[in-house]
């Protein structure tokens, strides 16, 4: 699912989905088993920088849970771990922060990711979060 900001401009968009298998790459480190289910709600907030200078930033809330495949740290058999955590997440345009002079950035903008295209994908959202949720 593609939120893009001229969408999320207009309304907030909710989403509450059944992925199935394989609609999210997870790579080697883990393997989906079943249904992962999602729901939460994307929307624009402005980032006022100067009187001309706005920044779209998407501000993701939501959950996913399901059940995962990953290899054993110890007989790198596969175990089946079940998953369920809440996010909520802030992305900026990968360009408003490409300026040409250094500077320090403050603890709440080491939470930042960023998006290309004036769109964010929810897959490449959800990858991150299950590998960042597996032991």
């Amino acid at each position: 699912m593609e939120f893009k900001v001229s969408e999320l401009e207009r309304e907030p968009i909710e989403f509450d989905l059944e992925l199935g298998v394989g609609a999210v790459d997870f790579g080697e480190e883990a393997e989906q088993v079943g249904a992962m289910a999602t729901a939460g709600q994307a929307e624009v907030l402005h980032e006022h920088r100067g009187p001309k200078d706005i920044v779209a930033d998407i501000r993701l809330r939501g959950n996913f849970s399901g059940k995962f495949q990953v290899p054993c740290a110890r007989c790198v058999e596969p175990v089946e771990i079940p998953l369920a955590a809440d996010f909520d997440l802030i992305f900026r345009p990968a360009k408003a922060d490409s300026e040409a002079t250094e500077r320090s950035i403050t603890a709440p903008e080491t939470e930042i990711g960023y998006y290309q295209n004036d769109s964010l994908l929810l897959e490449d959202v959800l990858r991150e979060q299950v590998l960042l949720s597996l032991p």
